[in-house]
């Protein structure tokens, strides 16, 4: 991607810039939301009310701006890399929050307590595995986030990231 710009002012530029805008756009606090507020980190944040927020978007939001920050040129690039570093900041923050409580909670980041694990696994109620309790597919939305953070290693050099991949790595 670092290799690869596209010719100004050509459809696929402005496309380009079309998306870079939309990634900046979207303000940190309502991305991380959940996640900070599941880590007891926030409770005074407005998630963004569509279900294609809920968890798993973080993860392509990631993805992404990882992206971009590998293709844009600067200063959009630059604009990029910082406000994904602060997201991956603030998620880091909520893992700490997550492990500080020992256990079967270290490493351990996701937009809901364990409760929808729990469910899933039976462990809740013995005998009743039940998806969709919080949330559905629990381990895409882990997915999502935990492929977006590898992006973010990757394609954006974001050291940060890798450690928190690596620590929802060893929690699963």
């Amino acid at each position: 991607l670092p290799w690869v710009r596209l010719a100004a002012p050509s459809r696929f530029d402005q496309m380009e810039r079309f998306n870079t805008d939309f990634l900046l756009s979207l303000e940190d606090d309502r991305l991380a939301c959940l996640y900070a507020a599941a880590a007891n980190l926030s409770t005074t944040c407005v998630p963004y009310g569509h279900p294609r927020y809920y968890g798993h978007y973080l993860g392509h939001w990631l993805s992404a701006t990882a992206f971009s920050v590998a293709s844009a040129a600067a200063p959009s690039g630059a604009a990029v890399r910082n406000k994904s570093a602060a997201i991956v900041a603030t998620l880091a923050e909520a893992q700490a929050a997550w492990s500080a409580l020992g256990g079967r909670h270290v490493g351990y980041l996701f937009p809901y307590s364990l409760d929808a694990f729990d469910n899933l696994f039976g462990y809740a109620k013995p005998g009743q595995y039940l998806n969709c309790a919080p949330v559905c597919v629990p381990f895409y939305v882990m997915h999502k986030v935990m492929a977006g953070m590898l992006d973010q290693y990757q394609h954006a050099g974001n050291r940060q990231a890798l450690r928190v991949l690596l620590g929802m790595a060893d929690w699963v």
